[in-house]
C-alpha cells in the first residue's frame, strides 16, 4: 500500500517499481535496435536504388543493330539476352556494373567462351562480332558470355572466378587494357586465354622477343604489323622515291610510342632503305601551334610530294585532330598505321597500311579454334602477327593528281572511298548505293 503524507510518498513494495523500470528500459532498447535495423535497410536500399546497372540490352543492341556497320546475321538465329543468375553472384555486390550477356544460337553447346572487355568501344564491337561470326561460320556449337567490366579490375577478377565455376572453356581478353591486366593477374590461371584487339605484346614486354611464345596460359595476337613489312609497302610498292617519314604521335600515349614509334625508329636506323625519320611529338596539354610549325619545317625538306609522308600513330586523341593535320600537310600524303583512320568524308587520312580490327579478330578466332578443337596449348602458340597488311584508301584526301596508287592496292584494299569521300568498295566488293 501507498501512504500519502505532507512530506513524502512511501512505497511498501520497491521491487515492483524496479521490475516496471527494467521492462521500460528493455522495451526502449528493443525499439532503438529496431530503428537501427530499419535505418541500415533503408540506407542499403537507397544505395541499390541509385546503383547504375547497365542492362544487357546495351550490349545486344551494339552487336546486333547498333554501332557497327555489319551487325550480326539475324538469319543465324543468334539469341542475345541477359546471362543466367549464377553469372551475377559475385558482381551483385558492386554498386555499378554492366549486366553479363549470353549470346548463342542453341541451348546445347560444345564450347562456352567468355569475352572480357574493359569499356564500350566500336572497335571492341567489331572484334566481338567477328569472333562470334567466325565460330558460327564453322557451324560449331559455341555459346558466348560477354562482360564489360568498365575499367573496374575487381569486377574483372570476380567474373574470372565465376567463369572458372561455370566451366568456361576459353577467355578472350579484349583490348590492350584487359591484356595488361590479364598478363599481370591471370598469367598462371586455370583457363586458356587468347588476346584480341591489343598492341604488340613483344614491344610492351609481355612476351620475350627471343622466345616469341608466352609459355603461359595466355596466347597473344597483335594489332601491329611487322615494321619491315610496313616500310616495304610504303617504299617498294607505293612510293619508290620515299626518303623522309615524319611520325606524328601523342606524347602521353605510351603504348603507341613503344609499339609503333620506337620499332620504326630502330628499324630505319639499322636498315639500308635510305629513309630519314622525323619525330613530331604532340602534347595536347600545350600549344598545338608547335604541330603547325613542325609540319611546316618538315615540308621544306621535301623536293616532291612522293619523297615524303606524314605518318600518324594509332591514337584516338590524335585522330580527333586529323583535320588540322590535313590542313597543314600541303601536298605531302598523310598516312596511318591504323585502317580505322580511313573514314568517310574529308576528316580522314589518305591511306592506311596496317591491321584492321576484323583481321586481327579472325586471327584470334583461329587461335581459339586451335585451342578448343585441335587441342593446341597456349604455351606453344607464337605471337599472332598478320603477314599481309590491310589497306584502306580515301581518294578525297589524295594530295595531288600526280600521286599514283598501285593497282594491287585497289585489289587488296579492305575499304575504298572515292574522290567525294563516299564508300565505294568494302572487303573487295562494290558498295551498292540505295
Amino acid at each position: 500500500m501507498i501512504y500519502v503524507s505532507n512530506t513524502h510518498v512511501q512505497n511498501d513494495h520497491p521491487s515492483e517499481k524496479n521490475t516496471f523500470t527494467c521492462k521500460m528500459v528493455n522495451s526502449l532498447l528493443k525499439f532503438i535496435l529496431l530503428v537501427i535495423v530499419l535505418v541500415i535497410v533503408l540506407v542499403n536500399s537507397i544505395g541499390k536504388s541509385h546503383a547504375e546497372i547497365t542492362s544487357h540490352q546495351t550490349f545486344c543492341q551494339r552487336l546486333i543493330s547498333g554501332s557497327i556497320k555489319e551487325p550480326l546475321d539475324h538469319n543465324k538465329n543468334v539469341v542475345c539476352q541477359s546471362a543466367s543468375a549464377n553469372w551475377f553472384d559475385l558482381i551483385n555486390d558492386f554498386e555499378n556494373y554492366a549486366a553479363p550477356v549470353s549470346l548463342s544460337r542453341i541451348k546445347q553447346y560444345d564450347f562456352h567462351i567468355l569475352i572480357l572487355s574493359p569499356k564500350w568501344s566500336s572497335a571492341y564491337d567489331i572484334s566481338t562480332r567477328t569472333l562470334i561470326e567466325y565460330y558460327n561460320s564453322l557451324d560449331l556449337n559455341v555459346a558466348f558470355t560477354l562482360f564489360n567490366y568498365q575499367g573496374n579490375e575487381e569486377q574483372a577478377r570476380a567474373m574470372i572466378k565465376t567463369a572458372e565455376r561455370n566451366d568456361i572453356d576459353l577467355i578472350y581478353s579484349m583490348g590492350s587494357e584487359t591484356t595488361a591486366f590479364m598478363s599481370k593477374y591471370y598469367h598462371k590461371g586455370k583457363l586458356p586465354v587468347v588476346t584480341v584487339c591489343n598492341k604488340d605484346p613483344i614491344s610492351i614486354g609481355q612476351v620475350k622477343q627471343k622466345l616469341g611464345i608466352s609459355q603461359t596460359n595466355i596466347a597473344y595476337t597483335s594489332l601491329n604489323l611487322d615494321v619491315s613489312t610496313q616500310v616495304a609497302y610504303f617504299k617498294e610498292k607505293f612510293l619508290p622515291d620515299l626518303k623522309h617519314i615524319a611520325v606524328i604521335y601523342h606524347k602521353h600515349n605510351s603504348s603507341s610510342i613503344v609499339t609503333q614509334v620506337e620499332p620504326l625508329k630502330n628499324y630505319l636506323k639499322n636498315s639500308n632503305d635510305g629513309i630519314t625519320l622525323d619525330l613530331i611529338e604532340i602534347d595536347f596539354d600545350k600549344n598545338l601551334n608547335l604541330l603547325d610549325s613542325a609540319m611546316a619545317k618538315f615540308i621544306q625538306q621535301s623536293s616532291q610530294p612522293s619523297d615524303s609522308v606524314f605518318l600518324i600513330t594509332g591514337s584516338t586523341k590524335l585522330f580527333k585532330n586529323i583535320s588540322r593535320i590535313n590542313n597543314n600537310s600541303d601536298e605531302i600524303p598523310v598516312l596511318s598505321v591504323t585502317p580505322s583512320h580511313v573514314t568517310a568524308g574529308n576528316n580522314s587520312v589518305f591511306m592506311a597500311i596496317g591491321v584492321s580490327f576484323q583481321t586481327n579478330a579472325k586471327l584470334a578466332a583461329d587461335y581459339g579454334y586451335r585451342i578448343l578443337v585441335k587441342g593446341k596449348s597456349t604455351k606453344n602458340l607464337p605471337v599472332g602477327v598478320v603477314l599481309t597488311p590491310d589497306i584502306a584508301i580515301n581518294f578525297s584526301r589524295k594530295p595531288t593528281p600526280e600521286l599514283k596508287v598501285p593497282f594491287s592496292f585497289f585489289e587488296d584494299a579492305v575499304v575504298i572511298y572515292n574522290h567525294d569521300g563516299e564508300q565505294v568498295r568494302i572487303n573487295g566488293n562494290p558498295v551498292n548505293k540505295q
